[in-house]
């Protein structure tokens, strides 16, 4: 396939948010690790005064139901906002070529066996790139019903291309549990693991751009079911039209690094 890059798109490439802790110096962690242990004490004395104070104005039983209301009221508010984020990227798709996905609940990564009570996709919008269709949306799942993620429960994005032609169950998944890094040890082999149901795409995987990609950040954990790719990165922070931008451009570099644009 020939993929219009990103800067015919105007998009730039982001490395893949991994939403993990960096790496630091021992005295900088003993640091936070004194501040994160020392921050609860802190701050509760003053919060156990300001509790104490309240109850005995307005008594235990007004003081808990004005709590279950304040956060009543804040999961109302986030709930709002997410929606109004997701009506914001919609209204955006509608200029920009995108269509709203309606009706669709059988996904690559449930391989015709839906699981609703584990897997469940907000929206998604999906358009033509070139003559490949592309789908990208929210998604949230739980009791590790999104095989490959790299957490048992999450909210993410992801995004899928339909292929030319179906190819063997293959992928690239981050691990749970990395180990620590030892001199000479092949960084793509200590964060990574491929899986392969059949060799037909098992040289592309060696190659040394791939594992580059991974490496640095420039692409995330994929799989390829059937005649579709997709991918899925851990982010609780909502769809906007540049990160729906950055999904679809990870996702055709992929492609290209396999070199399964190609028409048979």
């Amino acid at each position: 396939m020939t993929r219009s890059g990103p800067d015919q798109r105007g998009w730039s490439p982001m490395p893949v948010r991994h939403h993990r802790r960096p790496s630091g110096t021992l005295l900088g962690l003993l640091g936070v690790g004194s501040i994160l242990c020392c921050l609860p004490v802190a701050l509760g004395v003053p919060i156990r005064l300001a509790s104490h104070e309240v109850a005995r104005r307005v008594g235990v039983v007004p003081m808990l139901v004005l709590l279950f209301a304040a956060l009543w009221a804040g999961g109302v508010a986030y709930r709002r906002w997410r929606e109004w984020t997701h009506r914001r990227v919609l209204r955006w798709g509608e200029g920009a070529g995108w269509s709203p996905v309606i009706g669709r609940t059988i996904w690559p990564w449930t391989s015709g066996q839906f699981r609703p009570d584990r897997v469940r996709v907000a929206y998604a919008l999906t358009r033509d790139l070139g003559g490949y269709p592309v789908t990208v949306g929210e998604v949230a799942w739980t009791h590790d019903g999104l095989a490959g993620a790299d957490r048992v429960e999450g909210r993410g994005h992801f995004a899928i291309l339909r292929l030319p032609r179906p190819y063997p169950t293959t992928a690239v998944q981050r691990r749970r549990t990395i180990a620590a890094a030892r001199a000479g040890e092949d960084e793509f082999v200590r964060r990574y693991r491929i899986i392969l149901r059949d060799t037909d795409l098992a040289d592309r995987l060696v190659a040394p751009a791939l594992h580059a990609a991974h490496v640095t950040g420039l692409v995330p954990p994929w799989t390829v079911i059937g005649d579709e790719l997709y991918t899925v990165v851990t982010d609780r922070r909502p769809l906007t039209p540049r990160r729906v931008a950055q999904r679809v451009d990870e996702l055709l570099r992929i492609a290209d690094l396999l070199g399964l644009g190609e028409r048979a």
